[in-house]
Formats: structure tokens, sequence, C-alpha cells
């Protein structure tokens, strides 16, 4: 570069996303669907099918509906 400067800007990173978040975001926003939950919270697949696999095992939320078409819910129990 010549008589310049460089700026390098970074994406913020959302690390304070856990489970509880991931379970209010899906109250609030019902039915959602994964890939929603990972556009939100700037997180990987990977993470979100984590947290998602935790709340369905301790009975929090459930998926009702096809693949394609149905979406994460809160039970209400």
């Amino acid at each position: 570069m010549q008589k310049g400067f460089q700026v390098t800007l970074y994406k913020a990173f959302q690390s304070n996303v856990g489970v509880n978040e991931i379970l209010e975001f899906i109250g609030q926003n019902q039915p959602t669907k994964s890939k929603y939950i990972v556009e939100y919270f700037d997180v990987t697949q990977r993470t979100i099918e984590r947290y998602l696999k935790q709340l369905k095992d301790s009975g929090k939320i459930e998926f009702k509906g096809a693949t394609k078409t149905g979406g994460y819910y809160v039970k209400n129990d």
C-alpha cells in the first residue's frame, strides 16, 4: 500500500450463548428450526445441535412435524 492504512474488521463473537438462551429463543419463536437459531446466535450448527440435544433429553423441548416443515417447541409441563 502506498500512503494509506489497512483496517481489519472482525465479526463479533457471541460467546455467552448457552442452553438457557436457546430455550428462551425457542419459547419466543415457536416453532423454530435449528438453522434460524444458528443464524440468530451466530454459532456453529454443531454447537446448536448439542444444546438442542440437551434440551430434548431433559424434556424441555420437542420437535413437532415433518423434518422439512416442523420445528422446535417448548414443552408445557
